[in-house]
C-alpha cells in the first residue's frame, strides 16, 4: 500500500485529499488474498508452452493468439471492448500488469465475460497467479 495525496483547488480553497491506495496501476501486486474464486467460465492460457515457443518480453504478449483477445503493443482488448480488461494478480485488482515478468507467472486465465467482478470486469478479466519465491 502507498499513501496517495491529491491536491484540488476549489473556489480558491486548497483541499488536500489523503488516502491509501492498494493495487493501483503500475504497483507491484501484494500477497495472494485467500478465497479469491476462479470463475467457472475462465479459460486457461498455456503460459509454459508460450514461453517455450519464443522469447516474450511483456505479460501482454502471452495473450497473443488467444480467441477473442486482441493485443496491439501493450494494449489488450477482450471481445472488441472499448476499454482495457481488469487484471487480477495474486488476488489484487489492477489496471495493468506493469512490473511483472512473464517468467514469474505460474498460471493465467481469461474471463471474457467478467462474470463475478461487477462493473470493473465489464471489459473482461485476466487472472494471474505468480510463482511463489
Amino acid at each position: 500500500m502507498s499513501l496517495d495525496r491529491r491536491f484540488f483547488r476549489v473556489a480558491g480553497v486548497l483541499l488536500v485529499v489523503v488516502g491509501l491506495v492498494a493495487g493501483c496501476a503500475g504497483s507491484k501486486p501484494g500477497p495472494r488474498q485467500a478465497g479469491t474464486p476462479l470463475p467457472e467460465n475462465a479459460r486457461e492460457v498455456k503460459v509454459e508452452a508460450k514461453l517455450k515457443q519464443r522469447t516474450i518480453a511483456f505479460v501482454e504478449e502471452l495473450l497473443i493468439g488467444e480467441p477473442g483477445v486482441r493485443v496491439t503493443g501493450r494494449v489488450v482488448r477482450i471481445r472488441n471492448s472499448k476499454g482495457g480488461p481488469l487484471w487480477v494478480i495474486d488476488g489484487v485488482y489492477t489496471d495493468t500488469p506493469l512490473g511483472i515478468s512473464p517468467y514469474d507467472i505460474a498460471r493465467m486465465w481469461i474471463n471474457a465475460t467478467g462474470q463475478g467482478y461487477g462493473r470493473r470486469g465489464a471489459n473482461g478479466v485476466i487472472i494471474i497467479t505468480t510463482k511463489s519465491e
